[in-house]
């Protein structure tokens, strides 16, 4: 299994993923809150951001910043990579059937791939 694993993880590890656009991760963001019924103020609160930026940010006339997803990830409850659209279903799913000792082998495999790519 775990061989696989790693081999299923070099095979992808070339592709090259395009990540939502600002206005993309706000629209998903304000999904999101609606479906848990969240409220502007709260989730202003959770993420220390005033409440009309979170305004403007949903009806566009300001534009989100994707350097702060991270505080409305922790805030709704999803990973950062879900917001970014950046999450492979099937890569979860074998992550996620890994042990401790197996999921920091893979961590540290993604780790030592991504710096062999940011080297090319």
């Amino acid at each position: 299994m775990c061989g696989n694993f790693f081999g299923i993880l070099q095979s992808i590890s070339r592709e090259v993923r395009i990540v939502r656009t600002s206005e993309e991760v706000i629209n998903l963001i304000t999904k999101i809150r609606i479906d848990k019924a969240i409220s502007l103020s709260e989730l202003a609160r959770k993420t220390g951001i005033a409440k009309s930026t979170l305004s403007r940010y949903e009806n566009k006339t300001r534009t989100f910043p994707l350097n702060h997803v991270d505080r409305f990830a922790t805030a709704l409850g999803v990973h950062v990579s879900y917001l970014l659209g950046i999450h492979d279903e099937e890569i979860l799913s074998l992550y996620e059937r890994l042990d401790a000792v197996n999921r920091s082998r893979a961590r540290a495999y993604l780790q030592k791939l991504v710096a062999e790519q940011e080297a090319e």
